[in-house]
């Protein structure tokens, strides 16, 4: 029994990140504590494949010297089975036990009424059922039915035309059932649903094995307890959702758990959308949602990353239905596995709390590339966005380790509070971002870094290049911005130029006159050594360098394509910027104090109008 065992799965994991204090599956509607120990890794104190699986869910093997025949044959079929009741094109099993189905129904369906605690398993051998205006296999009542896909078998179901109802049920599938329901095996199921969804059910469905392709007019995949997969290959084409999961009785129900497998998904509306949670721990995930993104951002490629670029003047995605390529309306976590995204909005979404551990990611989004309402977590993995509005979006943004690049149309990271209170020009007193650790590039059109609140900097190596023009900042936070460790090279317009608010190590701003995308921005000490060598891939007239190798008492020569400047540093911060356009030549932003303390206002932007769920 699936859905009683996962929930009391579901309720345990909550329970004990609650007694832990984990802000990453904080499933509270308020904002997260962010003293806790926000880290991906927690989740392995919560749903693993043995919560969510049983034996029975991968079993395959059967004997045919114990199992009832039933043959399709066109308009009607045979059994030798005193529990299949055959009236013409419908067929209808009502006892527990292994049933093997072969042959091709031309119009009719496959019905299970057995009892409250039978055990129904359907082995699918070549097989073919098409129902007109119904479901092709309708699981009426029984505890667990199961669904075997024979080695070797190619297997279709198909319902053609508008669902006729026929009872109470609204079946709206082409497998419908009011039962638990697994999948399996390692032949091949082709399921088509003209007017309405491709698979349904009503409690909690398990995929681990087969190849199976979808193509549905509603959505995919349509479950209302939970949707688990393993092992399989999952290919959906859907007018609404691929795969999605909603309870709105049980908030513990209503999640997505991928363990492995290869998920295809093309769906005009969200790929893959959950009322709770959505954990991925491995497989591939290959999703267009609601067209995809645009996808290039002009003809100007960068040096660096090879992208499209240019400077647009263009409005956040806003469309009437949900077209994001994973969404969960309260945790996503993703701790493995490859996902390439595509799509109309978000390509990962979390109404609460987002975390990303050893994926490898592409993703191109006309909205957001990741977004988190609250927490939003990565301690590893390889994430590139290739194309944005703005690049990765939450109110506290943690980050200790990965490979991340990041272009957006907007700005390449910003933290905001979820509610969009605060004003433009004062930290909004909740929003954070905290770099601690792994490399981050970002190539933005508005704010590199942007945060509402505050921003602490500790680790890491971070390369931001523009806004090449406009009322952005390649740095640009409303409160404290302290940098304590790491290596940091911005380089943008100086219009808005600006630089920690507190350094333990050498941190310059520099203003002067234009230089061209191409150029070498480099800084080498007294000695002639080189610290620091970056190729901007952006025009600019301003560059923040800091790095622990940047110390007090000491010159660097700072040279940005053949311009050249001297720099003593007497204190940590060195230029401050002033929210306004720096002189022409090189030298200090405004504010030509080598030691200024910094007090340029943060750019205007404020960051907010997220979409909602």
């Amino acid at each position: 029994m699936h859905n009683l065992r996962l929930t009391a799965a579901v309720a345990a994991m909550l329970f004990v990140l609650a007694l832990t204090g984990c802000s990453v599956f904080n499933t509270g509607s308020g904002q997260s504590d962010t003293d806790s120990d926000s880290s991906v890794s927690n989740l392995e104190e919560s749903l693993t494949a043995d919560d969510v699986f049983t034996s029975e869910d991968y079993e395959v093997g059967y004997d045919e010297s114990d199992s009832a025949s039933v043959t399709l044959t066109g308009d009607t079929a045979q059994s030798d089975s005193s529990s299949v009741s055959i009236d013409g094109s419908d067929i209808t099993i009502s006892s527990e036990g292994t049933y093997i189905i072969t042959g091709t129904l031309t119009d009719g369906t496959l019905t299970i009424d057995a009892g409250d605690s039978d055990d129904v398993r359907l082995i699918l051998s070549n097989a073919s059922i098409t129902s007109s205006g119904y479901a092709a296999i309708y699981c009426k009542n029984a505890d667990n039915v199961y669904i075997t896909l024979a080695q070797g078998s190619t297997n279709t179901l198909t319902s053609g035309g508008t669902f006729v109802q026929t009872d109470d049920s609204n079946v709206d599938g082409t497998v419908f059932a009011k039962t638990d329901l697994a999948i399996n095996g390692s032949g091949s199921l082709e399921v088509t649903s003209e007017c309405g969804h491709g698979i349904v059910c009503k409690d909690s469905l398990v995929i681990t094995g087969g190849t199976i392709d979808i193509s549905a007019a509603s959505c995919g995949i349509q479950s209302k307890d939970s949707v688990a997969v393993s092992e399989a290959s999952v290919n959906i084409t859907s007018g609404k959702d691929g795969i999605h999961c909603e309870n709105n009785d049980d908030a513990t129900l209503g999640y997505v758990f991928f363990a492995s497998g290869t998920i295809k998904i093309t769906s005009d509306g969200d790929g893959i959308s959950a009322s709770s949670s959505i954990q991925i721990d491995d497989g591939t995930y290959n999703i267009t949602a609601g067209g995809g993104s645009t996808g290039s951002f002009g003809s100007v490629t960068t040096s660096e990353t090879g992208w499209g670029f240019n400077e647009s003047s263009r409005t956040e995605t806003e469309t009437s239905s949900s077209t994001k390529g994973i969404k969960a309306a309260t945790v996503l976590l993703i701790s493995g596995g490859t996902v390439n995204i595509s799509s109309e909005d978000d390509c990962l979404h979390a109404a609460k709390t987002l975390g990303i551990a050893n994926a490898d990611m592409t993703l191109s989004s006309d909205d957001d590339g990741i977004h988190s309402d609250y927490d939003l977590i990565i301690e590893s993995g390889t994430i590139n966005i290739t194309y944005s509005y703005e690049g990765i979006e939450g109110q506290n943004i943690s980050i200790s380790g990965g490979d991340i690049k990041v272009c957006s149309d907007d700005d390449g990271m910003n933290a905001a509070s979820a509610d969009g209170s605060g004003d433009m020009m004062s930290a909004d007193g909740v929003s954070t971002i905290d770099i601690s650790g792994g490399t981050l590039y970002v190539r933005a059109s508005g704010d590199g870094l942007d945060s509402n609140g505050s921003m602490t900097i500790s680790g890491g190596t971070i390369t931001v290049m523009g806004p090449e023009s406009g009322a952005n900042g390649s740095l640009d936070v409303a409160g404290d911005a302290a940098i304590t460790g790491g290596t940091v090279v911005m380089a943008g317009t100086s219009a808005m130029a600006t630089n920690f608010t507190s350094a333990q190590q050498g941190s310059i701003l520099l203003s002067f006159d234009s230089q061209t995308s191409g150029s070498l921005i480099t800084v080498k000490d007294s000695s002639g050594n080189e610290l620091i060598s970056v190729t901007a891939d952006c025009s600019y007239s301003s560059v923040l360098i800091s790095s622990p190798d940047l110390t007090t008492g000491q010159t660097y020569t700072v040279t940005c394509a053949d311009n050249k400047t001297d720099v003593s540093l007497s204190e940590n911060i060195y230029g401050s910027g002033t929210g306004m356009a720096g002189g022409a030549g090189m030298g200090p932003g405004a504010g030509t104090d080598s030691g200024s303390a910094p007090g340029a206002a943060p750019g205007t932007d404020s960051g907010t109008g997220r979409p909602g769920l």
